[in-house]
Parts: C-alpha cells; structure tokens; sequence
C-alpha cells in the first residue's frame, strides 16, 4: 500500500497514520488490493491510532501531577511566606505591649513617690513637728506641675490590613495554561 503521512495524532507520539490507497496493493499493482488486506491494514492504523491516544492520555496524567505538584509547592511557599509575616506581626504587637507597659510603669513608680511624699506631709501637717514643712510641701506641688497625671502612653493598638487586596491577589494569582494541537 501506499502510505502518506498525517500531522494529527503523529505529534502525539503515535508515529505516522497510514492511508490506504486503492489504486495500488501492497507490490506495488494496480487494482488488486483484497478487502483483507485493507482490513489488517485498517486494523492496524487503528492500533497504532489509539496507541497514540493512550500515550497522550498517560502524558496529559503524567503533566497533571506536576502541575499539580508545582501549584501545591508554590501556594506552600506563600503561605510560609504569609505565616512568618503573622509571625513577625505578632512580636511587633508583643514589642508594642511591652513598651507601652514599660513607660505606664514608671509613670506610675513617679507617682506612686509623689503620693508617698504627699502622705508624708499630711501627716506632718496634721502632727506639726518640723519647721521646714513649708519648703517640702513647696517641692512636692512642683514635682506635681511637673507629672502627667494621664497615661502617658495610650492602650490604643490596631492592626490594619487590606484584605480585599490580599483576596484579590491570592484569587488572581498564578494561572494554569495548555495548548492545543493542530
């Protein structure tokens, strides 16, 4: 028979299609191919055909799995990336607390000396023993003007984000492609 070559499934892995031409049998004679022959060759051109098709299959399942396998290690990664982000947000806030809490404390050590020495004066005041009381009771008022009776520091501490852009990026990133043969 005569064979001609087919681009489909050739680039598949199938190798080339074979027509059977009518014209000539398989020495090369005009007209005298049997219905036999055309069968076994039929056969076989389908054989091959759908060899070609199962190994596409097994390669498109073969490709499957690594992409899959690229789109778990890449999503794995950003999400590393966005725990240790959660991570170092956390000791921020930490850090944050323990600041605030440190200036609180020794505002409150200052004023916890200040309501001491006022106590002290009372008490002198109302049991006069000392003549210099006037000069004590003089430098506490001034450490007073002196003391933020407030906190010094707020409890206020937020966290801002910008979740619909992290959705937007997380729904829009990465793609998946294929291309078609002709």
């Amino acid at each position: 028979p005569v064979v001609q070559q087919t681009s489909g499934l050739e680039s598949l892995g199938a190798g080339p299609l074979r027509r059977m031409s009518s014209s000539k049998d398989h020495n090369g004679v005009a007209g005298s191919t049997s219905p036999l022959m055309k069968c076994l060759q039929a056969k076989k051109d389908l054989e091959v055909a759908i060899a070609g098709i199962l190994k596409a299959e097994q390669q498109i399942k073969d490709n499957d799995r690594e992409v899959k396998a690229q789109i778990h290690a890449c999503i794995s990664r950003q999400l590393e990336c966005l725990r240790s982000r959660e991570v170092w947000l956390l000791g921020q806030v930490e850090l944050i607390e323990q600041l605030k809490e440190e200036a609180l404390h020794q505002q409150a050590q200052q004023l916890y000396w200040l309501l001491g020495q006022f106590i002290c004066l009372i008490h002198q005041l109302e049991n006069p023993h000392s003549n210099d009381l006037a000069n004590q009771i003089s430098a506490c008022l001034e450490r007073l003007g002196n003391l933020t009776l407030k906190p010094e520091e707020s409890s206020s501490l937020r966290f801002e984000a910008d979740c619909p852009a992290l959705r937007h990026a997380i729904t829009s990133f990465g793609s998946v492609r294929t291309t078609v043969k002709d």
